[in-house]
């Protein structure tokens, strides 16, 4: 009899303690999902007790939560973080880079992204070399010294030399160099081909390809330049900004920031001449420096009832330019005056005066109903030119509004040597 007690005593526990847990567990199922971290939870809906993916070595996206609140996944989470803080992108943001449409397949770049690859020249004019251009789109020096640039065949690579480095907001041009020793030894195909840059880390790549064909003296470039999608460029625009010009059209005005050398060659720890850098050709800085000097014909009086006719120009860059030996005309080339010592500061503006003798001013006469003015450098660039059609009868001017870069319109109060309105 005791033992039957005994065994009943046993088996009635057993129930109770089963009756427990089941309890227990229906209480921890009813508090999961309630948005609060409890007992035996390491999260709970979009609590993380104040986690995030870079706690995980991860630099953007958002965590999750098991359905049981035992366990943080990662699932979500990209861009592994370095030591130095540099992003590798993840297989998922690689394959986005992938060639998606018959033209383009390039780099996005990441939030961490600094140098892109700006424009390529493949298929250049006689006598010029390939060329791919980098830019600097960061407020920060970056030393690329170690880098690599590599095209579609992975045994087509080439070294950056060290002490290469990029200003904020500069570009830096690598030629084809036989040598190899101030440029990629390889060639680009102007059919199809690709350029890729990869840090000396390899913790950063970007790369931009193309399968359509490049015409002689086009190149392949972002619009706009340093952040855009890239596309063909009519006039390439080695080491300076990105642009698209019409042929024929002049009423298209490019708005670029004079380029010096230091724009297009970085500073290095050892002298190096930028224009080595450039390719293995000897090049002068008009081949280098294709944007014309911020000088612009700003104002023009062509008839008035107290002063000579006068032309106002403007120096809308950043530093004084010299323009000495410069050349005025109107719309006969026989109306031909140089100007003396001249030297414009920054921002500032020069008048010109219709005089008797060249010592004085230019000696020709402007058409109130109808004439031109044009600008011409000693080597006789144009450097800009305005036509009206229209009369100009005093008291009136023709001069750009906005000052400065706006088109020409007729002004009704003229203002010289001062900014328009």
């Amino acid at each position: 009899m005791k033992k039957i007690l005994f065994l009943l005593f046993t088996a009635f526990a057993f129930i109770v303690t089963s009756c427990s847990d089941s309890n227990n567990n229906a209480g921890n199922d009813k508090l999961c999902g309630n948005g609060q971290i409890d007992s035996g939870e390491v999260c709970d809906g979009q609590e993380f007790a104040s986690k995030t993916c870079v706690d995980y070595e991860f630099s953007e996206g958002t965590l999750t939560c098991s359905s049981d609140c035992t366990e943080i996944t990662t699932e979500n989470c990209s861009g592994v973080i370095t030591e130095d803080s540099d992003i590798i992108p993840t297989d998922d943001e690689n394959d986005a880079d992938e060639i998606t449409d018959a033209e383009t397949d390039e780099d996005t770049p990441q939030t961490e992204t600094v140098i892109v690859i700006n424009e390529v020249v493949a298929n250049p004019l006689d006598g010029e070399e390939d060329w791919v251009e980098l830019k600097n789109i960061s407020n920060a020096t970056v030393d690329i010294s170690g880098w690599i640039i590599s095209d579609s065949d992975a045994e087509n690579a080439w070294t950056i030399p060290e002490g290469t480095t990029v200003a904020a907001g500069k570009y830096i041009v690598f030629g084809k160099d036989e040598t190899g020793e101030n440029g990629f030894t390889f060639g680009l195909s102007k059919s199809e081909d690709s350029v890729v840059i990869t840090s000396k880390d390899s913790a950063f790549t970007a790369n931009t390809s193309w399968n359509t064909e490049m015409e002689e003296g086009t190149s392949w470039g972002r619009i706009p330049d340093g952040t855009g999608d890239f596309t063909i460029i009519n006039n390439p625009t080695k080491g300076s900004e990105n642009s698209i010009l019409e042929e024929n059209d002049d009423d298209v005005i490019v708005d670029e920031e004079e380029v010096t050398d230091e724009d297009i060659i970085a500073d290095t720890d050892e002298t190096v001449d930028s224009d080595e850098i450039i390719s293995d050709e000897e090049q002068s800085d008009t081949d280098v420096v294709t944007t014309p000097p911020p000088i612009v014909i700003n104002e023009v009086v062509a008839d008035s009832e107290t002063d000579p006719d006068w032309v106002e120009l403007k120096n809308i860059g950043t530093e004084a330019v010299d323009i000495t030996g410069w050349i005025l005309k109107d719309d006969d080339d026989a109306n031909s005056w140089t100007i003396p010592s001249t030297n414009i500061p920054a921002g500032a503006y020069v008048v010109f005066e219709k005089a008797d003798t060249e010592d004085a001013g230019f000696t020709f006469g402007l058409g109130k109903n109808g004439d031109k003015v044009r600008l011409y450098d000693t080597s006789e660039n144009l450097i800009d030119e305005t036509e009206w059609t229209e009369a100009v009868a005093a008291p009136n001017s023709w001069g750009r509004i906005p000052d400065g870069t706006g088109t020409f319109s007729i002004i009704t109060t003229p203002t010289k040597n001062t900014a328009n309105q």
